[in-house]
């Protein structure tokens, strides 16, 4: 297989890509459609991965009542980390924020690292096992760039 050349336009728009990614928190809401999603999780499949083990675990999270949970902990937590802030100004500006789109979002994916996957049979993780948890993310994001 003859490697890709990637032109100066590619990498241009690779580096507006790169440059454009945010942390979205704010969602339309009409529906995601499947075949979007089914990209999605090719796209993550593609990440580089320790050993190709594919540690990721993707859990899509459709129940209402168990989305509003998760927005619950999440806004308690926030709470909870606002209140360690040293200063009232601080605290009220922490309080402003909008820290999550978990009510928002259309989706919502929960996603584990398998500590222990039988694909890759332990290769290049046996002194640096956190490597596992880095292909994960790596997993994430191919997802954003997509």
């Amino acid at each position: 297989m003859t490697a890709p050349a990637f032109d100066a336009a590619f990498r241009d728009r690779l580096d507006l890509l790169l440059h454009w990614r945010r942390d979205v928190r704010h969602f339309r809401r009409d529906p995601v459609a499947e075949g979007a999603m089914q990209a999605l999780f090719a796209a993550a499949a593609l990440a580089p991965s320790v050993g190709n083990a594919q540690p990721w675990r993707f859990v899509r999270l459709r129940s209402p009542g168990l989305r509003e949970t998760l927005a619950a902990h999440v806004d308690s937590a926030s709470a909870a980390a606002a209140d360690r802030l040293p200063d009232a100004a601080r605290r009220a500006q922490y309080a402003r924020l909008k820290l999550h789109g978990l009510r928002e979002a259309p989706e919502l994916l929960a996603v584990f690292s398998d500590e222990a996957p039988t694909a890759g049979h332990g290769l290049g993780r046996a002194t640096m096992p956190e490597m596992l948890r880095y292909s994960t993310v790596m997993a994430i994001n191919a997802m954003w760039l997509a």
